[in-house]
């Protein structure tokens, strides 16, 4: 997807969840927030969407571990996906290797993809995120 107005180029991926945004030179509204990011910290990756089925119950979680978390926010509706899927997402409080994480609830519009909700969460076999408190990260 090419948006010169809003300042980006989007490759997505509908069907892996996989997307990557490049902000255009010309600094606008929308891009502001990456070339920010850009100025900063120097190329490489921004941030990493983790997709959930149950937002609230991932962010008490996170809460729970010790983390932090920001409030539960909704879509833009100015991006390029506003009208294909319906966005929940919060930040993690604290970042990884200068990356950002998010978790996600996204469901998508109908038509855009078929996601099997009855299978098991990957990697959350008992329904709770597998993630140790950030106290025993750096123990052995």
């Amino acid at each position: 997807v090419f948006e010169e107005e809003k300042g980006f180029i989007l490759y997505v991926g509908w069907e892996s969840g996989l997307e990557v945004i490049a902000p255009m030179e010309r600094v606008t509204d929308f891009n502001r927030s990456f070339h920010d990011y850009l100025a900063e910290h120097g190329e490489g990756l921004q941030t990493i969407v983790f997709g959930v089925r149950n937002i609230e119950r991932h962010r008490e979680r996170i809460l729970a571990l010790g983390y932090g978390a920001s409030d539960i926010f909704g879509e833009n509706p100015q991006a390029p996906w506003a009208g294909k899927m319906q966005l929940k997402e919060f930040i993690v409080g604290q970042q990884v290797m200068a990356t950002q994480l998010v978790f996600g609830e996204i469901a998508y519009r109908e038509g855009v993809i078929e996601i099997d909700t009855t299978a098991p969460e990957p990697g959350l076999p008992d329904g709770k995120p597998s993630l140790s408190p950030p106290d025993s990260a750096n123990q052995e």
